[in-house]
């Protein structure tokens, strides 16, 4: 059973929100098709344009690129917890200046090995998520004086419990 103090409640991010969050990152995971089954494999990325960067060697990436195949890509932070969700197609990047806007913003991090194959995935539609902690919002709401009804019978309560017990007879 979860107490009060671990639930949690979800809030929406917006769009420009979720390409600031984007931006403020350099690793994130490519969830992909692979055979029959779904693989999510970590990258180091750029945001390039309208579109997620990095950099590759041939093996799954790869093939979802030269396939123009739909992939997912998401990004995620642990305190405070938020994720950002984006679908699009991945297609590898052939010509010479947007290879060279890529390569310039991806910067130096990424694993070892020959890695110098570039993917682009576009941002057909980006989405994102905050988890809230029930106890932040209900400071929120004391704070700004929102009680709800439950809240204002449990605080009644407590305070009449309190009143009963400090009378001395």
């Amino acid at each position: 059973m979860t107490s009060e103090s671990e639930a949690q409640t979800v809030e929406r991010i917006g769009r420009d929100e979720c390409m600031l969050l984007l931006r403020s990152r350099t690793v994130g995971r490519v969830g992909l098709k692979r055979a029959d089954d779904i693989a999510v494999l970590p990258v180091f990325y750029a945001v390039v344009g309208d579109g997620i960067v990095f950099r590759t060697a041939p093996g799954s990436k790869l093939d979802a690129a030269v396939m123009k195949s739909r992939v997912a890509f998401e990004v995620d932070n642990g305190s405070p917890p938020w994720s950002v969700l984006l679908h699009g197609y991945a297609s590898e990047i052939h010509a010479r200046s947007p290879a060279a806007e890529a390569r310039s913003q991806l910067g130096s991090d990424w694993p070892a090995g020959q890695r110098e194959r570039l993917v682009r995935i576009s941002i057909d539609d980006i989405s994102g998520r905050r988890l809230m902690p029930v106890h932040v919002l209900r400071a929120d709401k004391i704070a700004s004086g929102e009680h709800g009804d439950a809240d204002e019978r449990h605080d009644r309560t407590r305070a009449d419990e309190h009143e009963r017990s400090s009378h001395v007879d």
